[in-house]
């Protein structure tokens, strides 16, 4: 994942260093020296702008300033990451309150990839400046690059614990709130997914991926009245997202509004064809409902879309076992448990058919792993995953 050398484009140079800096020092012309290099490196004249530092620096070796423009200077330059991190270092160490040293260190941490020692930058910063907004917006942005890089290596765990790193030193923001609250919430800590997305929600107003996100919650607390007042209000925002419209299906039949539910997946197949799983539900409830031949053209569907839809196969092999067919009804069951295995109604509907057919050992097993694997899903409770104090670096900058 690259992160642009943009971030140190001019207007953000103007950003990291001139917010109100002060000159504790009385050497004449020097401030005005320094204006005139950003300036220059703003302007891309990189040549006369390191001249002038230079000529600075012999005069100050410890001016943070001139240590911080080097190190703009430096990142801006093909190759010469190692050196500008070693100017920013060196205005760290001769003036730790000086911010933008810090932003600077951190953004080009950040674009180097290394992103716990950017991390461990922008909190330093923070610890000197807690409400620079500047350092908020790295330390969430670096939080959130760290954990979709944790996330795709399948590492939620530590992607927790790097969103709520961040969200300790900057607790409004209301994308890391969404981020971290949906991860809980995959995670099963929905005690605190609701109080992370509700927070984001009071922050940012209607935001559609947050009223997604507390739909998707509501749903998996079985809490499907809220879960729908979340999809309609998203729904008002967003009227052509079929998926959405198949969440809202969804939610519809956790109500027991079988009617209503099956608008909403029609609506989602009129906007998206391939809709596979609205034709996959549409089916299911018309199983359940005893309507075999209404189902099964559906089911169809989905298989030539999926062939290794655990669901569909497991409905057709329902269909076969209520027309008696139970060779074949066996033969869609195993193929469903083949491609889920964790699928626990294609292990109980397997027990079924094997005890229509007299094989009652294999069907008591069956019948053990569909238990097994339709136990409910154990909430984790709040404080399940403690956070520990980062581990700090020794500043020897």
């Amino acid at each position: 994942m690259y992160v642009s050398l943009r971030i140190f484009a001019p207007t953000i140079l103007c950003l990291l260093i001139f917010t109100g800096a002060a000159f504790p020092w009385e050497i004449e012309n020097i401030p005005e020296r320094l204006r005139q290099a950003q300036g220059l490196i703003a302007s891309g004249h990189s040549e006369p702008a390191e001249k002038l530092l230079s000529s600075i620096l012999r005069q100050q070796p410890g001016n943070p300033v001139a240590l911080t423009l080097m190190g703009v200077l430096r990142a801006q330059q093909p190759g010469q990451d190692t050196k500008a991190e070693e100017f920013f270092r060196k205005a760290i160490a001769a003036d730790p309150n000086h911010m933008p040293a810090w932003r600077g260190l951190g953004l080009l941490l950040l674009k180097m990839q290394r992103y716990p020692e950017a991390l461990e930058t922008f909190e330093g910063g923070l610890k000197r400046s807690p409400r620079d907004g500047a350092l908020h917006q790295g330390e969430v942005r670096t939080a959130i690059v760290l954990a979709e890089t944790q996330l795709q290596a399948q590492d939620n765990e530590g992607a927790l614990i790097s969103l709520l790193r961040a969200n300790k030193f900057v607790s409004d923001d209301a994308d890391l709130l969404t981020k971290l609250g949906i991860l809980e919430d995959r995670m099963k800590i929905l005690h605190d997914a609701d109080i992370a997305l509700k927070r984001s929600l009071a922050l940012r107003e209607n935001d559609p991926a947050t009223l997604y996100a507390l739909a998707h919650l509501k749903v998996d607390q079985q809490i499907p009245a809220e879960a729908a007042v979340y999809m309609q209000l998203y729904l008002a925002l967003k009227p052509d997202d079929a998926s959405a419209h198949y969440g809202m299906g969804r939610i519809l039949r956790l109500s027991a509004k079988p009617d209503e539910a099956a608008v909403e997946y029609e609506e989602s197949i009129a906007l998206r064809p391939e809709q596979t799983e609205s034709y996959y539900e549409l089916a299911e409830m018309a199983v359940d409902a005893n309507h075999e031949d209404k189902a099964e053209p559906l089911l169809k569907k989905v298989l030539e879309r999926d062939p290794k839809h655990g669901g569909a196969l497991t409905e057709m092999g329902v269909i076969a076992f209520r027309r008696k067919d139970y060779a074949q009804a066996e033969q869609y069951l195993k193929s469903a448990i083949a491609a889920v295995p964790q699928y626990g109604s294609a292990h109980y509907q397997y027990a079924l058919t094997l005890s229509k057919m007299g094989r009652k050992e294999e069907a008591q097993r069956e019948f053990s792993a569909a238990n097994a694997l339709n136990k409910p899903p154990v909430e984790k409770s709040a404080g399940t995953v403690q956070l520990k104090e980062p581990a700090q670096s020794k500043e020897t900058y």
